[in-house]
């Protein structure tokens, strides 16, 4: 497995999606290997950023938002 779709469904709470949204922004400005592609879908590479998909699983599952994991 070389990489990884992260897709998150955006909550109706407003501010638990800003809270989520403010996190990832900031934690991904450091991180190689993790592109936006959209506002609530990012494409991790694990060879430039293997704990990338594994924060954004953690945050998502801490602020209750679904997501889906599609591997390559």
């Amino acid at each position: 497995m070389h990489s990884a779709l992260f897709v998150a469904h955006v909550p109706k709470d407003k501010q638990v999606w800003d809270q989520f949204a403010s996190f990832v922004a900031a934690k991904h400005k450091h991180q190689k290997g993790i592109a936006a592609l959209s506002d609530n879908v990012w494409l991790v590479n694990f060879h430039q950023s293997p704990s990338g998909l594994a924060w954004l699983i953690a945050y998502a599952e801490d602020r209750s938002i679904s997501y889906g994991v599609l591997q390559f």
